[in-house]
């Protein structure tokens, strides 16, 4: 039976085509789940912080990629209004990265008591002035 399947898609270019596409994409989900994996154990290493320059926005990003499958499963879609023009700041990146995935995950559980509805994460970046306080 399986060279009938293998027979059938050598004569259907299209065929073929369609499981070449659908092959790209399982390398490429399996690529991102190992760099998912990579990240999160990184995120769970006790470590000493590096504090260095790194770009808030990347970092924003980054962790919604990681929660893209939870994001999904919960039909909430992220607006991103990342305003912020320069987006660099001095910190330790695994510790931004796990205060911004506590949040992301927060607001999540938050939107996963509506149910009736899609929900929508924005996720927002500015500059503040001097004497502006958080």
């Amino acid at each position: 039976m399986p060279g009938q399947a293998c027979a059938g898609v050598n004569r259907d270019p299209a065929r073929l085509d369609k499981a070449r596409l659908g092959l790209e994409e399982i390398v490429s989900e399996g690529e991102r789940a190992g760099e998912i994996i990579r990240s999160l154990q990184s995120l769970t290493r006790k470590q000493d912080p590096v504090f260095a320059r790194i770009d808030l926005h990347h970092l924003v990003r980054h962790i919604i990629t990681l929660s893209r499958s939870e994001l999904e499963q919960r039909r909430i879609s992220v607006n991103y209004a990342l305003a912020a023009e320069d987006s660099f700041i001095v910190g330790d990146s695994v510790q931004i990265q796990q205060v911004l995935l506590n949040l992301v995950m927060n607001a999540i559980e938050a939107m996963a008591e509506i149910a009736d509805r899609p929900g929508t994460l924005v996720l927002s970046t500015s500059i503040l002035k001097a004497g502006d306080h958080i």
